[in-house]
């Protein structure tokens, strides 16, 4: 069987581009995303809400954004770059909710 796979479009993706051979760099197409920064929290962690509320079949709106105080936690927690680990603190703030709320 002959698959024609010139329409296939490739996505690599990797934190550095210094172990990539050169060669292969020379077929791609490179798109640099920066770092998350603090100052991208907010709109950050709506989507993070929304993406949680999604896996757990619940519509957004039952899961509250984030409040000034979650927020300073947050930010002693999670000082940038790594969206798994601010997504883990914003899943332990939720779940941390939820577990309150079970209490009352």
């Amino acid at each position: 069987m002959t698959l024609d796979l010139s329409h296939v479009n490739w996505i690599l993706t990797d934190n550095s581009l210094s172990e990539i051979p050169q060669p292969l760099q020379d077929r791609c197409r490179i798109v640099t995303v920066p770092n998350a920064e603090w100052r991208h929290v907010g709109d950050l962690s709506r989507s993070i809400i929304s993406d949680l509320a999604r896996e757990r079949d619940l519509h957004e709106d039952w899961i509250a954004p984030l409040d000034g105080d979650e927020l300073q936690i947050v930010r002693k927690a999670w000082n940038g770059g790594s969206i798994r680990k601010l997504r883990k603190v914003i899943e332990v703030m939720v779940d941390g909710r939820e577990a309150i709320m079970a209490r009352c």
